[in-house]
């Protein structure tokens, strides 16, 4: 059959071509909707939302028959990417607690990294994308068979305008001046804008935000910021010990589990350790997003963005460790994993760390426990050996934990020292058993740790919190007694441990407070100088101590609320994230002397 004859037939068979693309390209979008669990919603969505994310799976499709010219490869091509992209999608959302956005492109090194933790999920989700592939292979197959258009190379000029329709459409939607979504419509709470627009809308919009990823707060004025001041306290210099425990939390907050409640109470009863809860940014997954919190008292909710350390300079934000070092400290930042993760290697500099200890290579104690790597009485030892080693001026030594990292099927059950006595979570006790043994090995190190510089001869304080719950909290934890803000208060709640040698106000910390707070608080119970920042953060703690980053608010009382339907409580949080935004974004009206102890402005030149 000759091209023009061909032509001819493709004209005339012009309404089946569409309806082909369009049957393949809804179902590769609806298993896109599977997998980030809104199958349900995804089928009561506006029509032209529907459509909208339609045109968005087509994409691949299209490009696909560009380059083949061939309807049956395209079809089958973009059926098997789109299933792959579909499991993967799935088990990002399972371990990540959220699912993959254009922002995630900067921590993709740090994710294949810890994949090798995990197992891959065989369950009803995953049987229901097989499914929706079969079904398309049954489709692809009829046609293939019978359909002799759909199985010919096809002239360059008819594969070409498809794509470009296509691709105009979708321009005009997401980048031009004429946009449907010319604002980010997705926050840290990304299932109330999924169930809206759906995937594929949602993830075209986070490449908007990559380009606007950080949220102005509204009616922003340096001129209007209230800026508490500055104080010196008593002039105290202790060394001071942080660390970041991968995955510490207390299961029993949310689900009767006495053998969590045991091992935290333990801890809790440790001579002279003062303890309580701060929430984190993100429910089951994103350390990073914890550590940019607890390292630098800005908050997660201005940042359209995941991973802030790869997808930021860290150069000029307020940090710890910046604010210590003009304090005449000596910083270490420690992590035994790669390197590369987070861009950690790039990050921590930046963040003005003297000593940069990165990578498996870089430690001399290393512990298991069987197929579990780099236990926390291992990372100890070179934590004091860093720490001894700093010299005469006070020390400030930052650790980021690896211990409790899932997932949690790594060892054969004989390894468990804790076994659930209930039967009510099914296939998820072997994980909750693994997972509360290791949880148990923290306690026994961080007990230890402490028994050890009970001795020591330095004014010394030490810290320690979760990074975030294990991700697969959301999967045994009924959420139906749950409102959508205590839901994200009792996820995001890990447990911290303070201990002193020193004089210290332990009674300063609170039962519940957040993340960002708890450097101005440890600052301000040592006796140490509060920048303005700091002491803006420590008045807005007192009024509001628990803030989430997707909005929601828990006062002193146990109340819960909303922040921007808070007359009391929104200008107090709007004051704070102006103050942050000032410093993130370090425009022509910077003012540094809010992130600075007061020594420092006294002897900057005016």
């Amino acid at each position: 059959m000759n091209q023009r004859k061909f032509a001819r037939i493709l004209i005339h068979t012009r309404w089946k071509i569409s309806a082909v693309f369009l049957i393949f390209a809804y179902i590769q979008q609806f298993q896109l909707s599977f997998s980030v669990h809104m199958s349900k919603r995804y089928l009561f969505m506006e029509p032209r939302w529907q459509l909208l994310n339609t045109a968005i799976a087509a994409i691949p499709l299209l490009i696909l028959f560009f380059l083949t010219r061939r309807m049956d490869i395209a079809t089958l091509g973009s059926s098997i990417l789109f299933t792959v992209l579909s499991l993967i999608s799935y088990h990002v959302v399972v371990y990540h607690g959220s699912p993959f956005f254009a922002a995630d492109i900067y921590s993709i090194g740090a994710a294949v990294n810890v994949l090798g933790g995990y197992r891959f999920i065989a369950d009803l989700c995953t049987f229901r994308l097989g499914i929706l592939f079969l079904i398309q292979l049954v489709i692809w197959g009829a046609l293939f068979l019978k359909a002799d258009w759909f199985r010919r190379r096809c002239p360059r000029l008819a594969v070409s305008c498809p794509l470009l329709i296509d691709a105009a459409c979708i321009f005009l939607c997401f980048f031009s001046p004429w946009a449907l979504f010319s604002k980010n419509i997705v926050t840290w709470n990304w299932l109330p804008s999924i169930s809206e627009y759906g995937y594929g809308i949602c993830l075209c919009n986070s490449f908007y935000s990559l380009t606007h990823s950080i949220n102005r707060p509204e009616n922003y004025s340096v001129d209007t910021i209230a800026a508490e001041p500055a104080s010196e306290g008593s002039g105290a210099r202790p060394d001071i010990i942080l660390i970041l425990n991968e995955s510490l939390y207390d299961l029993n907050l949310c689900t009767d589990l006495p053998e969590s409640a045991e091992i935290f109470q333990r801890m809790r009863n440790i001579p002279g350790v003062s303890s309580g809860y701060a929430v984190c940014p993100t429910i089951g997954g994103g350390t990073n997003n914890s550590e940019f919190e607890l390292l630098t008292s800005n908050s997660m909710s201005i940042l359209n963005l995941s991973a802030p350390f790869s997808s930021m300079s860290m150069k000029g934000v307020n940090s710890i460790v910046s604010y210590l070092k003009q304090l005449g400290y000596t910083t270490t930042g420690m992590h035994c994993a790669s390197a590369v993760n987070y861009s950690r290697n790039r990050a921590y500099p930046e963040l003005g760390f003297d000593n940069v200890v990165l990578g498996g290579d870089s430690f001399q104690y290393y512990q298991g426990h069987g197929s579990r790597p780099w236990l926390d009485s291992g990372i100890y030892e070179d934590m004091m050996l860093w720490h001894d080693a700093a010299g005469d001026n006070p020390r400030f030594t930052y650790l980021l934990t690896y211990q409790n990292h899932g997932g949690y099927e790594k060892n054969d059950e004989s390894f468990d020292t804790i076994h659930i006595q209930s039967d009510r979570f099914g296939d998820r006790t072997g994980e909750l058993n693994e997972y509360l043994t290791s949880i148990e090995k923290s306690a026994d190190a961080f007990e230890s740790l402490i028994s050890r510089l009970s001795t020591y001869n330095r004014p010394l304080v030490v810290l320690m919190v979760g990074d975030h719950a294990p991700s697969f909290l959301p999967q045994i934890v009924s959420q139906d007694d749950l409102s959508g803000e205590e839901r994200d208060v009792v996820f995001c709640s890990v447990p911290y441990f303070v201990w002193s040698n020193t004089d210290f106000d332990g009674s300063l910390f609170p039962e519940y407070t957040s993340m960002t707070d708890l450097i101005p608080i440890l600052l301000k119970a040592a006796g140490m100088p509060l920048s303005p920042y700091y002491a803006t953060i420590l008045k807005l703690g007192q009024a509001l101590p628990v803030r989430t980053s997707t909005g929601y608010w828990r006062d002193s009382l146990g109340q819960y609320g909303t922040i921007a339907s808070s007359e009391t409580y929104s200008g107090l949080v709007n004051n704070y994230l102006c103050m942050e935004y000032n410093n993130l974004k370090k425009g022509s009206d910077y003012q540094s002397a809010w992130f600075q102890p007061q020594s420092a402005m006294e002897s900057s030149p005016s």
